[in-house]
């Protein structure tokens, strides 16, 4: 069976929130992608998931903000206690109504992403085999025989990714022996309950994303579109340049970012996961100030708008 080869610029791997969120956010700005997926269609099993401001910036970015907020439910307060006596621990009852924090299924995350893509940019039944380099160009072999050849592959496949591997990044780790238990369930005939946050601390936590696909999409898109405006002259070469450039300008505004959100939630997980009865004092007394302060802070991080200069 002859090979069939397929030739884009850009190729995102996996259809997942931020595969989506990238491949739309370029789409916005003009330019073309091809999302791979490994499944026959989108994987919409899964739970709900609650976005802070800085999460629904992105999507207004991307163009489906509104849409969301008519199928989310508003979160307005959050409440914490210690998972042992069930009793409220220091700002236990905080007041969250001027901020935009909505609890939505993924499901509806994922349709509606789907929905503003054009037609074709999802491959469906597209497994990675394997991933080479040739010259400038990553080729990237399917199970069904047909080969891609791309100049930027972006990997959002998950925990298992067939790009991570290629790029011989280190696999994950566990998170000090936590792990996270996510759900949903169904009220047919309503409920009392408050769209509150409640989370129990000590041992087990239970609680009731898409900055990156705005601002790659943004800094890949200049030197696509540049070209595509008329500057048809310019090689291969230079076209790889400028999208390497792009990467960099991605890497860089990026850093310090994902910096600070990696260090704060591995000193969260540190003070949660502790044994001691002192840490076990302060977590109580104090924690749930910091860590709602925290999250506060962070949320206010705005990815901007997708515009072309």
């Amino acid at each position: 069976m002859d090979m069939t080869t397929i030739n884009e610029d850009i190729v995102i791997v996996g259809a997942g929130l931020a595969g989506l969120t990238t491949a739309l956010g370029l789409h916005r700005l003009g330019v073309r992608s091809l999302v791979l997926e490994s499944s026959d269609s989108l994987r919409l099993t899964g739970y709900a998931l609650t976005l802070w401001p800085n999460g629904w910036r992105a999507l207004d970015a991307v163009g489906v903000g509104d849409n969301l907020r008519e199928k989310s439910v508003r979160i307005i307060g959050y409440k914490v206690a210690s998972r042992d006596s069930k009793a409220p621990t220091s700002e236990a009852d905080v007041n969250l109504r001027k901020l935009e924090i909505r609890c939505v299924r993924r499901k509806d995350l994922l349709e509606s992403l789907e929905k503003e893509l054009p037609q074709g940019t999802i491959r469906y039944s597209s497994k990675v085999v394997s991933i080479e380099e040739s010259a400038k160009f990553k080729l990237i072999y399917l199970a069904d025989g047909s080969l891609v050849r791309t100049k930027v592959l972006i990997g959002c496949d998950g925990v298992n990714s067939k790009v991570a591997n290629w790029l011989a990044l280190e696999s994950p780790v566990s998170a000090g022996g936590r792990s996270s238990i996510r759900g949903i369930v169904e009220y047919p005939d309503g409920h009392v309950f408050e769209p509150k946050v409640h989370t129990y601390i000590g041992g087990v936590k239970a609680g009731f994303g898409f900055e990156d696909g705005v601002i790659l999409a943004r800094c890949l898109s200049e030197a696509l579109l540049t070209k595509q405006r008329g500057n048809m002259k310019e090689t291969d070469d230079e076209d790889y340049v400028k999208m390497e450039n792009g990467l960099k300008r991605y890497s860089q505004e990026r850093k310090w970012r994902s910096f600070s959100l990696i260090s704060i939630a591995y000193v969260v997980g540190w003070i949660q996961g502790s044994d001691s009865k002192v840490m076990g004092f302060l977590r109580k007394k104090f924690l749930a100030r910091f860590t709602l302060g925290t999250m506060v802070r962070m949320a206010q991080f705005d990815c901007g708008k997708l515009v072309f200069t």
